[in-house]
């Protein structure tokens, strides 16, 4: 079978990289897995990838002419993950300092599958991949359907494979002394993250 090599090493690098770059679903990933361990990262991270799913066959979709994405609704998708995701890290940031080092145990509950796809689903990242990105590399192998279920799987694999190993290696290297911090950290850039994409999300809405 016949296939673009090095189109196919580049997709893969642009994954990773867009893995492992900082955003709502790597803190997510890495809040989980300080707060309750790898077991709880690891929903996180079933979550993110149900969530790729939906978003892989609307691009299929998409791409074979089924539908249209309409700005307003592409906008509207993106600030509704906006306003959960401050939400969410409001709440984060208020346990945090109500309960310090026992956040631990009462945040182990709270994460999981759900948060996981909710954030996933709405990432603005995730969203301009699926829907320009992932399109390019449709040629890799000599019909749009294999390319599709080629990338899909690579796409999977890479999410597991990036973000476990992401919350592995960040509890690996941070002292449980400073778990506690680090969190209170990810939920400010949570937040951060929310706040801003609430913004450009919102004024995309107004001018769409």
């Amino acid at each position: 079978m016949d296939f673009d090599l090095s189109r196919l090493a580049l997709y893969i690098l642009s994954v990773t990289i867009l893995l492992l770059t900082p955003g709502p679903v790597n803190l997510l990933v890495v809040r989980a897995g300080l707060a309750g361990g790898m077991p709880e990262a690891f929903r996180v991270v079933v979550g993110t990838a149900a969530a790729s799913l939906v978003l892989i066959l609307a691009a299929g979709l998409l791409v074979a002419g089924v539908f249209t994405l309409n700005p307003a609704v592409f906008a509207s998708l993106q600030l509704a993950g906006c306003l959960y995701l401050i939400w969410l890290a409001i709440r984060m940031i208020w346990r945090l300092r109500q309960q310090g080092a026992d956040l631990a145990g009462a945040e182990a509950q709270q994460a999981g599958i759900g948060q996981g796809f909710a954030i996933a689903l709405t990432n603005p990242k995730y969203l301009v991949f699926f829907s320009s990105f992932l399109p390019q590399f449709l040629d890799v192998l000599p019909t749009l359907g294999q390319s599709f279920v080629l990338l899909s799987a690579l796409w999977l694999c890479l999410v597991f494979a990036a973000l476990s190993g992401f919350a592995f290696v960040i509890r690996r290297v941070i002292r449980p002394k400073y778990h506690s911090a680090l969190l209170l950290g990810a939920s400010f850039l949570l937040l951060g993250f929310g706040l801003l994409g609430a913004g450009w999300a919102g004024k995309r809405l107004l001018t769409a």
